[in-house]
């Protein structure tokens, strides 16, 4: 089965644009105490950001507890 990859936008900081990837920002106090615990959210292809907030309740561009700090690239051929 043939499939036509995309070609995916440059990642940009600035506008908060992560194409293709998964999302993560820190949350106050409970971070300084265990670092690793966080919040995440994922990014469709164009890079706008999907925050799921709270039940029923998904936030599109706006993580609930503040900017990205740290994200990582899926390679769609990896996944299919």
């Amino acid at each position: 089965m043939d499939t036509e990859v995309s070609q995916l936008g440059p990642i940009d900081p600035k506008r908060a644009r992560f194409p293709c990837s998964i999302v993560w920002t820190p949350l106050t106090f409970i971070t300084w105490l265990v670092p690793f615990i966080g919040h995440l959210g994922i990014c469709r292809e164009d890079g706008v950001i999907l925050d799921f907030a709270g039940p029923y309740f998904v936030s599109v561009d706006n993580l609930a507890f503040g900017a990205v700090t740290r994200y990582i690239q899926i390679n769609g051929d990896e996944v299919r």
